[in-house]
């Protein structure tokens, strides 16, 4: 049961770093490149210890409570709060020091672009899961 949980979260880790880096590159034809402050190597560190993270609690949590569905919203509840946890954590770091000018004029929108990056792990651990790992 534990390698479907850990198959699940190296799924995940590897597609939520291309979602990253897709919503990058969106973001840099859009507006501007902030891929100096995060390039792909720390994107993919997030994305795996956050799925590394969830699929050890999942897995603990799965065994810990018989009741599959008290068990799953335990897990849930968890997610997401360290979902919301995540974006306090980004809006309380300091700002990082843009060598470009472009990202320069445009720090202050470094937090609102790395917020949604926060939830692609847990979005696709949830869109995955059904896929993986049967109830």
């Amino acid at each position: 049961m534990f390698k479907n949980f850990f198959f699940l979260g190296l799924i995940t880790a590897f597609a939520s770093t291309f979602l990253c880096v897709a919503y990058t590159e969106m973001y840099y034809s859009l507006i501007v490149d902030f891929s100096e402050a995060n390039g792909i190597l720390l994107l993919f560190a997030y994305s795996l210890l956050a799925s590394m993270v969830v699929c050890s609690v999942a897995f603990a949590i799965q065994r810990a409570i018989k009741n599959q569905k008290i068990a799953e919203v335990l897990f849930n509840l968890l997610f997401a709060g360290a979902s919301v946890a995540g974006v306090f954590v980004v809006l309380a770091a300091k700002d990082p020091d843009f060598q470009t000018e472009n990202a320069q004029l445009f720090a202050e929108f470094y937090k609102g672009f790395l917020m949604p990056m926060l939830f692609f792990p847990f979005l696709t651990w949830f869109t995955l899961k059904p896929l993986i790992i049967r109830s």
